[in-house]
C-alpha cells in the first residue's frame, strides 16, 4: 500500500530511498508503490492585483498557505481534489508587488515550501512601460522506458530548464503544452492524467516551476492520437487535464468549448490560442478544414482590433505565417488563414507578432506582404525532446540564419524607452549558451503604405 504524504513539503520529488534506486525522470515516480509524494508548486497566471499557485499532491491532501505581506489572520485552507490537484488564488493585490506564499501540510506552518511571486505593474498614465521578457518553451519530452517506443531515447538535456530560469523570465509560456501522449494513454483518462502528472513531477523543473508564471498552450501531442480533431471520442478528458494541470487566466473564449485565453505585462498584449479542440479536418461538400474554430478566430479579430497594446503577441501551438500547407500549419486551413490575415491588413492591424512551436527545430519567419509590415513569428525548437538535424519543410520565409537545429528555448524581450520600444528575439541552447539574437523596432511593425 503506498505511503501518506509526510508533514515535511518536498518540491516535486520523491523519496531519497527511491530516487537512490533510479534516474527519477526516467521513470513515473506515482507508480512506485514505496515511495512518499510531496507536493509540486507552479506558478501561475499573475495578473496586476491577482495571483495563482498551481499545487499536486496526494488526492484530497489538506493544506495551510500564508501569503506575506498579508492581512490573513490564519493560513488559507485548501484541499486538493481527488486527482491530488489544487489552485490557489490570491486576490485584492498590490500591482508591482512582490509576495512570500508558504505551504505547510501543517497548520503551525512546521516544514513549509517558501515561493514568491510578483504582480504585474500598472504603470499606464504613471511611468513608462517596463521590460518585459518572456520564455517560450517548445516541444518537451521526458523518458519513460515502459511507454516510450522500444530502443529509442528522445528525451535529454534537462538543464535547459536551469537555463530557463536564469534568463530570469516575467513569464514562462509552454507552447507545446507539457506533455506528449504516448499510445498507451491516449485511450483512457487515467493515461492522460497519468502522462501529465509524470510530466509536472520531473524534479528537474522543480525550480523553473517558482521562477515566474507559467502558461500552457494545447497541442496535438497531448490532445488525443495522432490526427485527432473535434471529433476525438474522449475530447473531454483530454480537455479537463489541461484545465487540471495548468492556471491560465480563463479558459476558452465565447460558447464553444476552447482553450483560448489572453494576459497582458506592460504594453504587451498577450492572445494564447488552442488549435486542438475545435480542429476539423473534414474536406467534404460543405464542410472546409478549420483550426481555431469560427468563434474563437473571431474572438481573436475582435480581441486585436480593439487592443491599444504596442505589441501583441499571438500564441498558438501550430505555425501561423509558415506557408507550408500542411496540417500542422495554419496554411492548410485555407480558408480560416485567409480570414485572419485578410483581417490584419484591412484593419492595419499594428504590433502583431506570432509565436508557435510545434517543429523539431526552431526558426524565425518573416512573412512578406503587400502593403504592410512583415509578419514576424518566433518558432520555438524542441525543449527537451529529440531535435532534427535539417529542417523538414521549405519554409521560403524563413529568416535567414534564424534556422535553429539543437534542444533550445527562445526569448522574447520588449524593451527601451517610450518612443523607442524595441523587441530582441533571443534562442538558447541547453546550457544556456546564445545561439541567436534579433532585434525588431517596434515602428517596424506599424509600416503600412
Amino acid at each position: 500500500m503506498r505511503k501518506t504524504i509526510s508533514l515535511a513539503i518536498f518540491l516535486c520529488a520523491a523519496s531519497a530511498a527511491f530516487a537512490a534506486e533510479a534516474a527519477p525522470r526516467d521513470i513515473d515516480i506515482f507508480s512506485a508503490p514505496d515511495g512518499e509524494i510531496g507536493i509540486c508548486a507552479m506558478n501561475a497566471a499573475a495578473d496586476m492585483r491577482e495571483a495563482s499557485v498551481w499545487l499536486m499532491s496526494s488526492p484530497n491532501q489538506k493544506l495551510f498557505v500564508r501569503l506575506e505581506p498579508s492581512n490573513m489572520l490564519a493560513p488559507k485552507t485548501v484541499s486538493a481534489n481527488k486527482d491530488g490537484i489544487a489552485l490557489v488564488k490570491f486576490e485584492a493585490l498590490k500591482p508591482g508587488t512582490k509576495y512570500s506564499y508558504k505551504i505547510s501540510a501543517s497548520e503551525d506552518g512546521k516544514n513549509a515550501f517558501e515561493g514568491s511571486f510578483k504582480t504585474s505593474p500598472d504603470y499606464e498614465g504613471r511611468f513608462a512601460p517596463p521590460p518585459f521578457k518572456i520564455a517560450i518553451l517548445g516541444k518537451t519530452h521526458r523518458n519513460d522506458p515502459v511507454y516510450d517506443e522500444p530502443f529509442k531515447t528522445p528525451g535529454g538535456g534537462y538543464e535547459i530548464f536551469g537555463a530557463v530560469k536564469n534568463q530570469k523570465p516575467d513569464a514562462i509560456v509552454w507552447a507545446h503544452n507539457a506533455a506528449i501522449l504516448r499510445p498507451s494513454d491516449w485511450g483512457s483518462r487515467g493515461g492522460i492524467f497519468a502522462r501529465y502528472r509524470a510530466e509536472r513531477a520531473d524534479p528537474a523543473l522543480k525550480e523553473m516551476l517558482v521562477c515566474a508564471p507559467n502558461y500552457g498552450v494545447m497541442s496535438a501531442d497531448a490532445y488525443g492520437a495522432p490526427g485527432s480533431d473535434k471529433s476525438l471520442w474522449n475530447r473531454r478528458d483530454a480537455v479537463e487535464a489541461f484545465k487540471s494541470f495548468w492556471g491560465n487566466p480563463s479558459f476558452g473564449v465565447g460558447s464553444q468549448e476552447n482553450l483560448a485565453t489572453y494576459f497582458r505585462f506592460s504594453d504587451v498584449d498577450v492572445f494564447i490560442l488552442d488549435d486542438a479542440t475545435n480542429r476539423n479536418n473534414l474536406d467534404y461538400k460543405n464542410s472546409r478544414p478549420e483550426m481555431f474554430g469560427e468563434e474563437q478566430l473571431n474572438w481573436l479579430a475582435l480581441a486585436l482590433k480593439n487592443s491599444k497594446a504596442k505589441f501583441k503577441l499571438v500564441i498558438s501551438n501550430s505555425p501561423i505565417t509558415n506557408p507550408v500547407e500542411a496540417k500542422g500549419n495554419f496554411a492548410f486551413y485555407k480558408r480560416e488563414r485567409k480570414y485572419l490575415l485578410d483581417f490584419l491588413l484591412e484593419n492595419k492591424i499594428g504590433g502583431v507578432v506570432f509565436v508557435s512551436a510545434n517543429k523539431d527545430y526552431g526558426e524565425i519567419t518573416r512573412m512578406q506582404r503587400a502593403g504592410a509590415y512583415r509578419l514576424l513569428e518566433i518558432t520555438a525548437g524542441p525543449a527537451t525532446a529529440r531535435p532534427a538535424q535539417t529542417p523538414t519543410e521549405m519554409n521560403f520565409f524563413r529568416a535567414s540564419g534564424t534556422l535553429v537545429t539543437e534542444r533550445s528555448f527562445a526569448t522574447i524581450t520588449f524593451e527601451g524607452e517610450e518612443g523607442d520600444r524595441r523587441l530582441k528575439i533571443e534562442a538558447f541552447n541547453s546550457a544556456g549558451k546564445n545561439l541567436l539574437t534579433e532585434t525588431v523596432k517596434a515602428s517596424e511593425l506599424y509600416l503600412f503604405e
